[in-house]
C-alpha cells in the first residue's frame, strides 16, 4: 500500500489541482482517494489496472465534491422583495420540477448537465472532469438539455415572453411523474 503510494500520489495531486484550482481542496480529495484505495484495492483484480482505477476514483472524488458545492449568493435585506413576481414563481417551481427528470436522463448525459448547469462549469471543464474531448462534453450537454426538454414538453405547456424567457407554465396533466 506505501509503494503504491509512493509511486502516485504526486501524479494524482497534480491531476486533481488542475481540476479543483486550489490546493486545499486537492489536498483534502487526494486524502479521501487515499481512503477509498486502503478500503478498496483488495477488490481490484487485476493489478494492470491500478493506474485507471486510482485517476477514475479521483475522478469521481472531483466530480463528488463539485456536487457537493452549493453556490451561495446573499442578498442584503434591502434589496430582497417581499413578495415573488409571477414569472419568478414560475421559474422556480419549474426549477422543482426539473430536478427529478435531470435524475432521470442517462448517468453521462446527468452528469455533464450537473456541472454545466447547476455547478456553471465550462463546458471545457466539464470535458476534462468527464476525461472526454471538448466536443465530447458539448455534445453531452446539447444531447442532456434536448432529452429534458422533450421530458418537459411531455409535461408541462411553456410560455415565454418577447426575450424568449420563461414567463409561464401549466401542467398538462394533473399528475405528472417528474412534477
Amino acid at each position: 500500500m506505501e509503494e503504491i503510494w509512493q509511486e502516485y500520489h504526486a501524479a494524482l495531486w497534480a491531476f486533481i489541482r488542475r481540476r479543483v484550482g486550489d490546493e486545499a481542496t486537492a489536498d483534502d480529495i487526494l486524502q479521501e482517494v487515499f481512503l477509498k484505495m486502503h478500503g478498496g484495492l483488495a477488490s481490484l483484480k487485476d493489478e494492470t489496472k491500478l493506474k485507471g482505477w486510482l485517476y477514475r476514483t479521483a475522478r469521481n472524488a472531483i466530480l463528488d465534491h463539485f456536487r457537493a458545492r452549493k453556490p451561495v449568493l446573499e442578498v442584503p435585506d434591502w434589496l430582497a422583495q417581499p413578495e415573488t413576481e409571477p414569472v419568478e414563481t414560475a421559474r422556480q417551481e419549474l426549477a422543482r420540477c426539473l430536478q427529478p427528470m435531470i435524475r432521470q436522463l442517462p448517468e453521462k448525459y446527468r452528469e455533464a448537465i450537473e456541472l454545466s448547469e447547476l455547478q456553471g462549469l465550462t463546458q471545457r471543464e466539464v470535458a476534462e472532469l468527464q476525461s472526454i474531448s471538448l466536443s465530447g462534453a458539448k455534445s453531452r450537454i446539447q444531447r442532456g438539455r434536448a432529452l429534458l426538454k422533450e421530458m418537459l414538453a411531455e409535461c408541462c405547456r411553456l410560455e415565454f415572453d418577447h426575450g424568449g424567457r420563461l414567463s409561464d407554465y401549466q401542467r398538462k396533466k394533473k399528475s405528472c411523474d417528474s412534477c
